[in-house]
């Protein structure tokens, strides 16, 4: 009886000691986030991570999934990196998404939707 007790007692201990196991080795930039998610511009989605944590200096994400809902064909991201790259533009047509890594830190941000007929909308920029 007693060799039971003391076994599920080490089996408690060693179950106690993985999860906390886990919980410590989270990356830091899952506890210190630095990404920035855009307001949604019609349908259109986009955030930026300055500190992904994927040894990517920064992040970049656009979803043009919705945009159609609202007589668009796409959406867009204008940013500017933080070391001269100057402007660069993400652009993603309906009803795709995607990411990239860049170089350096983003600067500044704008998410756009557009269509084929030529028209956009732009929401406002977002420096970081």
């Amino acid at each position: 009886m007693a060799t039971k007790t003391l076994f599920k007692k080490a089996v408690a201990f060693v179950a106690a000691t993985a999860v906390a196991g886990m919980i410590s080795a989270q990356p830091a930039s899952a506890t210190a986030s630095t990404a920035y998610n855009f307001p949604h511009i019609f349908g259109a989605q986009a955030q930026v991570d300055n500190n992904p944590g994927n040894g990517a200096p920064g992040w970049i994400w656009v979803n043009a999934a919705g945009v159609r809902a609202y007589g668009y064909d796409a959406a867009y991201l204008d940013y500017v990196l933080k070391d001269g790259y100057g402007f660069s533009r993400l652009y993603v047509g309906y009803p795709a998404a995607q990411a990239i890594n860049v170089p350096a830190d983003v600067y500044s941000g704008q998410l756009c939707v557009a269509n084929n007929a030529g028209g956009s909308y732009c929401g406002a920029t977002r420096y970081f």
